[in-house]
């Protein structure tokens, strides 16, 4: 986690004064992290319960201000249409069985001018190609697409985002 937020700090500058989503939030990592960079608030969104309790057991000797958790998932977040300055998606669209809708949900939240930090599996290669694994991929059988970027460059823009810039492309290894 920590190699990850470190390749995506310096794109991601401050979240001061901003409304920060983070989807798949887990056990709040990165939303204790991005709490150092001043945000308005930080809402993280997970439908598992035993995240939730992980979460709320380091905020319980955290006590870090503004942080909230709520057991939602991705789609839920459409109620609160162009309500988000910065949103986090760091791993899970590949969990997504649907990603084209989940990209949609992503950008309906933000308000204009925000900011989507993607984060995902890719395949190497230019061409247009999507790896939709039949039973498990790494040990994972949640996993429903994996694209090459170009692919994911062109879902992002058919859910409406433009100025798409690939921060790291780096393996996630010491």
């Amino acid at each position: 986690s920590d190699m990850k937020w470190n390749r995506l700090l310096p794109a991601v500058g401050t979240l001061t004064g901003q409304r920060v989503l983070d989807v798949g939030a887990s056990s709040g990592y990165y939303m204790f992290r991005m709490s150092s960079l001043n945000p308005v608030w930080v809402l993280g969104i997970d439908p598992c319960l035993r995240f939730k309790l992980q979460f709320e057991t380091l905020q319980n000797y955290a006590r870090v201000p503004d942080l909230y958790y709520e057991l939602l998932k991705p789609e839920d977040m459409k109620l609160l249409p162009d309500f988000f300055d910065t949103v986090f998606c760091l791993g899970i669209l590949g969990h997504r069985r649907r990603p084209l809708d989940a990209l949609a949900v992503l950008r309906t939240c933000l308000r204009e001018g925000g900011r989507l930090f993607l984060e995902t599996l890719v395949l190497p290669g230019d061409d247009e190609h999507v790896l939709s694994p039949a039973a498990a991929y790494a040990g994972m059988p949640n996993v429903y697409f994996i694209p090459t970027v170009r692919v994911l460059k062109g879902w992002l823009r058919r859910a409406g985002f433009s100025g798409i810039t690939i921060i790291s492309q780096d393996r996630t290894t010491p």
